[in-house]
């Protein structure tokens, strides 16, 4: 009988232990783990669509991360000519096809992070010759030289390419104009965003 009692004690007591431990994780329906990047490029994407200037939302973006220390966006240049404008620019510009503007293809680099290559379009006519000396012969941002001139950004549309996984090597595009207080186009730009903002 002591036999029996103690047996019947031992089984009462594993069953106890395994009600109080709860039911056993199910891992075939555990979430998947989030890709951080994937927060990251949203998170940039929405800034850049929101902000008058993608130059200081680059630079503020960098300094977040501690990328590199304010103010410290770059242009290299790959192009800085002056072109006749195809029939789209000189729509977006408000010119005439007979009127040049100047191409400047750049990528922007805060310290050894390659974070965009964009191709802009823009009127030198419209900007004081000190502004116009400045894009030439610097490696200066556009958004920084032209902001005195208060310009306003206005998006045209933007496509993401990461959805999580691989990283592509675009993450996101944008275009957009940029407009004088006056109304008058000032430059247009093309905007691809690269893995580079990532950090990692």
């Amino acid at each position: 009988m002591t036999l029996i009692r103690s047996v019947a004690f031992g089984t009462l007591a594993l069953l106890l232990a395994s009600c109080a431990a709860g039911p056993a994780p199910d891992h075939a329906t555990a979430a998947p783990a989030q890709d951080p990047r994937m927060a990251d490029v949203v998170a940039l994407q929405s800034r850049i669509e929101a902000a008058n200037s993608a130059t200081l939302a680059l630079d503020q973006w960098c300094e977040s991360r501690d990328m590199a220390p304010a103010s410290s966006v770059v242009a290299d240049k790959l192009a800085d000519d002056l072109i006749t404008p195809s029939a789209e620019v000189a729509q977006q510009l408000a010119v005439p096809v007979s009127e040049q503007v100047v191409l400047r293809h750049v990528r922007l680099r805060c310290g050894n992070h390659v974070l965009s290559e964009a191709r802009l379009w823009y009127v030198p006519s419209r900007m004081p010759a000190e502004i116009f000396t400045t894009l030439r012969t610097t490696d200066i941002a556009f958004g920084r030289a032209v902001g005195p001139l208060n310009f306003q950004r206005r998006s045209l549309g933007a496509r993401r390419y990461y959805e999580g996984g691989v990283l592509p090597a675009v993450l996101f595009d944008q275009r957009a104009v940029l407009t004088l207080p006056d109304g008058r186009p000032l430059a247009y730009v093309q905007e691809d965003y690269l893995p580079g903002v990532l950090a990692d």
